[in-house]
């Protein structure tokens, strides 16, 4: 199939009339997808180190790590009466999720707007314009430097302090993956004319390597011991050899990838040594798939009653995914059996993210839900009145993400 038939294909299953009318008569919005769950262990709770830098009060990229676990062992989070701190209005819908880095929340909206505002109040503190709607991709943080993608084809660097750009470069495409920045080099994927995983210089924008997969890569990167892993809507995840973009490895699914791959060390028997490197991911065949990271041989796979645009979480053993038939899964991360579902009012686009015994995930529904990670119990929820694709921020004991309704919120 023609690419750009397939793309707009795609793009035309994942409206809702909900988001249309949200978005005020923009033609289309992509699924977005997140990050994962909560609480975990040091030896079974994600990608180990945190090479991105977070610190206690920091979510600095999307799914919080490089591992895209979703999942932070150091914050604390609500676990009863949730209450809306602030809530600030943007000109359009916001699918993007939230960084939150030393006190600063960024949050791109379909208005074509970088926001940063102030994270106890919500208060404006800069916004930076781009040439069309930042939809799917979610800002990074890193070293004083905020990189975004935008539908304007190109990707962004800008100062964190003064929301000025530091420098651009073109894709030839929209960008709806979130940028995974590792060791002074930010990777991401595009669409348009160049279905390609870019390798960028961070401090400079200068192209290191393209690779070209066969349609849009909308999924974000994790990039693990020198190995990026990515989805594509030619339905296959790729690895990539991190410093010259050599294909390692493809796994073909049966549908298109749009959600995000996520890396963790799983112990393979409860009790023994023994562990093994997986990535997780969903695909729109409706399953989500336990990959060998280092062979990418099949190792399980889980299949959900609809499309899997959500990004994996993992922590403590577990696997935590939303799939558009409108229910919240827990799946064991060494065998993918089943350990509850929890089921929601509207398909769940938003990738789940975890802390302190808590998973977090939005609806389209329109309401960001906290979950008990144990057995899927509603602790509670905050109602926006239009859907929540955007995946959640864990920060200091608050909790941030955007609607559908045009606004970004705080609630603790």
């Amino acid at each position: 199939m023609d690419g750009k038939k397939s793309r707009r294909a795609f793009l035309a299953t994942a409206a809702s009339a909900g988001a249309a009318s949200a978005t005020g008569g923009l033609e289309r919005i992509p699924f977005v997808g997140g990050s994962g769950d909560g609480g975990g262990t040091e030896e079974n709770g994600g990608g180990g180190e945190d090479p991105d830098g977070n610190v206690e009060g920091d979510w600095r990229s999307f799914q919080y790590d490089q591992a895209n676990t979703g999942y932070s062992p150091d914050v604390s989070v609500p676990t009863s009466d949730y209450v809306e701190s602030w809530s600030f209005g943007t000109e359009s819908v916001v699918q993007s999720s939230p960084a939150v880095a030393d006190g600063t929340v960024y949050v791109g909206s379909y208005d074509g707007s970088l926001y940063a505002l102030e994270a106890s109040n919500g208060t404006e503190l800069w916004r930076f314009e781009t040439g069309y709607r930042i939809a799917f991709s979610s800002p990074a943080v890193t070293d004083g430097t905020v990189y975004v993608g935008s539908d304007d084809d190109f990707f962004y660097a800008v100062d964190a302090e003064e929301g000025t750009e530091v420098w651009r470069y073109e894709t030839g495409g929209d960008i709806w993956s979130s940028p995974s920045v590792v060791d002074g080099t930010v990777f991401f994927g595009s669409g348009g004319r160049f279905e390609d995983v870019h390798a960028l210089d961070a401090e400079t924008g200068e192209e290191l390597w393209t690779f070209v997969t066969d349609e849009t890569v909308g999924s974000s990167p994790a990039v693990v011991d020198g190995t990026v892993y990515i989805g594509s809507l030619d339905s296959n995840l790729y690895a990539l050899e991190a410093e010259t973009g050599e294909e390692l490895w493809r796994f073909e699914t049966g549908g298109e990838v749009l959600s995000s791959p996520t890396y963790a060390e799983v112990t393979e028997d409860e009790g023994e040594e023994s562990t093994r490197n997986v990535v997780f991911v969903g695909s729109s065949d409706a399953n989500v798939y336990g990959v060998d990271a280092g062979t990418g041989e099949e190792l399980w796979r889980y299949e959900t009653g609809d499309k899997v645009v959500s990004s994996p979480a993992f922590a403590r053993g577990t696997v935590y995914v939303g799939s558009q038939d409108g229910r919240v899964y827990a799946l064991d991360g060494d065998s993918g059996d089943e350990i509850w579902t929890q089921e929601t009012g509207g398909p769940v686009h938003s990738s789940p993210t975890t802390a302190g015994g808590a998973v977090f995930v939005g609806s389209r529904d329109g309401n960001m839900y906290a979950l008990r990670g144990g057995n899927g119990g509603e602790i509670g929820a905050q109602n926006t009145g239009e859907g929540v694709d955007s995946s959640p921020a864990l920060v200091d004991g608050s909790v941030y993400f955007g609607s559908l309704d045009n606004r970004v919120y705080c609630i603790s």
